[in-house]
């Protein structure tokens, strides 16, 4: 009989120490799961910064894209406006000389000596 509890005590102990030990298994497993996730939530957050940097970079870029291509464009235009200056000036010069010559040819028929 004595025996009979010695082996009895013996295997509750061998089950106590199983089953303590398979819980801090499991404790650990699930330990290093959740570290795990952890990982994986910050490394998805880094990838995510990462595209909204990415995103604000190429905004800033096509920004400045359209700020140059409007100063061309506004330069393009005083290009054009001093190109058409100038063509109105030469053609009210020469208008001037047409004018002039006209008179001068007038003024001669009237007075030969001028």
């Amino acid at each position: 009989r004595v025996a009979a509890e010695l082996v009895q005590n013996a295997n509750q102990a061998t089950f106590f120490y199983e089953t303590r030990e398979a819980l801090e298994e499991a404790r650990f497993a699930q330990k290093e799961e959740a570290m795990e996730r952890e990982i994986k939530k910050k490394q998805e957050a880094a990838k995510q910064m990462h595209l909204e940097e990415e995103e604000r970079k190429q905004q800033a870029e096509r920004a400045a894209q359209q700020q140059l291509d409007a100063k061309a464009r506004e330069e393009q235009e005083r290009v054009r406006q001093r190109q058409e200056e100038r063509q109105t000036v030469r053609r009210a010069e020469k208008e001037a000389v047409r004018v002039r010559d006209e008179r001068r040819l007038e003024m001669r028929a009237k007075n030969p000596a001028y």
